[in-house]
């Protein structure tokens, strides 16, 4: 999944913004020894979004927002007021990766994390960045059948893409390409609708 992340990707901007401590003081060396050996590559880290209000985007080729705590990422998100710089960089053929929170964040809420991440700022607007048209439920195993379900069902208008530890998916407008390379579930109006393979085409609404 990396090497399809990164196709044409010389310049990444890290936001590990839903970490705390001394794991996101950490983060840059993970990154940097989960990326390899990439001469090409220039990572550059923010540690603190709110040290880069009204900053744009237009030097990146690719923003990665890992994971964490989905909860604490989406409140500095919106304490940092970048949303409408990642919305514009989007816009303008930039690409961005979510993973784990930052795979809920970008959807329409983060109410799928409700449950699993400790919400220390219970904002009732649970909103995501309505980047992609689908909730993502990241980490998926056969255990969280339920919840996916369960989700789907109340919010019937909103899919639910299951995303497990070994695979990924590449979302335009709305549909989704599977990176693999485990299949990925989809659930819509609280029916499975399908288990896709690596290659596939989703067809996400």
């Amino acid at each position: 999944m990396w090497e399809h992340m990164l196709a044409g990707v010389s310049r990444l901007l890290d936001w590990p913004t839903a970490l705390s401590g001394d794991l996101l003081h950490d983060a840059q060396g993970w990154l940097r020894t989960s990326l390899g050996d990439r001469p090409g590559l220039l990572v550059t880290t923010w540690l603190d979004l709110s040290d880069h209000r009204g900053d744009g985007l237009d030097g990146f080729d690719l923003v990665f927002v890992g994971g964490g705590n989905t909860y604490d990422l989406l409140h500095r998100i919106r304490e940092a007021g970048v949303a409408a710089a990642l919305r514009r960089f989007l816009r303008a053929g930039g690409t961005s990766y979510g993973g784990s929170a930052g795979a809920i964040v970008a959807g329409p809420s983060i109410g799928l994390a409700s449950g699993h991440d400790a919400d220390r700022h219970h904002d009732p607007d649970d909103s995501g960045l309505g980047l992609v048209p689908v909730e993502v439920l990241p980490h998926f195993t056969e255990a969280r059948r339920g919840h996916a379900e369960a989700w789907s069902t109340r919010h019937r208008a909103r899919p639910v893409l299951c995303l497990p530890e070994a695979s990924g998916a590449r979302v335009s407008g709305t549909e989704a390409l599977v990176l693999g390379p485990d299949q990925v579930d989809l659930y819509r109006g609280g029916r499975h609708v399908g288990r896709h393979h690596q290659g596939a085409v989703v067809a996400l609404l």
